[in-house]
């Protein structure tokens, strides 16, 4: 069976909005867990769309301008994740950048951590595969200049190119922590998170 190709960004949240009215696609929560959960459950190499359709009890043709394979599925979720994080931070407060960056990021790992399982087994996977490796690499700086956005910080220019590539080594600092924080309340990626950003902020101010 051919299946159409996953939609651009702006289609893809255009085409899901839509397709959520009309009640022929769950919610996101729900379609990305039973992903990972096929992943967790038959490798992430084996990922079959179908089995998440099944599960889901949509057609699969629904499902697949969403993601219909491995790295579209990479690609829809860190988009999920990225407007899920806009909704729960809010709009900018008053707080120091740092704070509001230490809030933003949290959220994030907040999100992430539903999907724990499912998101190490695709690591563990990718670290096999170094092109689709870079791919989720090459995501994090989008993904870190819009937590740049959220919070209210203007990353333009080559000051701004050089926040969001320090803010990508903060981020993905405190990720490996996350991924073997066993604390209730996240603590271990907390204090973490909280000493990059102390230390990231100690070299802006020297520097700028």
């Amino acid at each position: 069976m051919l299946l159409p190709q996953p939609l651009g960004e702006g289609e893809f949240a255009g085409y899901y909005v839509c397709m959520a009215k009309k009640k022929t696609l769950p919610a996101a929560d729900a379609l990305f867990k039973s992903a990972f959960a096929d992943i967790v459950e038959n490798g992430a190499s084996k990922l079959s769309i179908a089995r998440v359709a099944e599960d889901l009890n949509i057609e699969e043709a629904l499902l697949a301008p969403v993601f219909n394979d491995l790295p579209s599925l990479a690609l829809a979720f860190g988009r999920y994740v990225d407007v899920k994080i806009a909704k729960d931070v809010g709009k900018p407060s008053d707080e120091p950048a740092r704070d509001r960056l230490f809030e933003a990021l949290m959220a994030r790992f907040d999100v992430l951590q539903d999907y724990r399982d499912g998101i190490e087994a695709v690591l563990k996977y990718a670290r096999r595969e170094p092109p689709f490796l870079q791919l989720l690499l090459s995501r994090v700086p989008y993904a870190m200049e819009h937590i740049l956005e959220v919070v209210g910080v203007k990353a333009k220019g080559p000051r701004g190119r050089l926040q969001v590539a320090g803010l990508s080594l903060v981020y993905l600092r405190a990720y490996r922590v996350w991924s073997k924080d066993d604390s209730d309340d996240m603590a271990k990626t907390m204090a973490s998170l909280d000493k990059s950003l102390k230390d990231a902020d100690s070299i802006a101010r020297r520097f700028f």
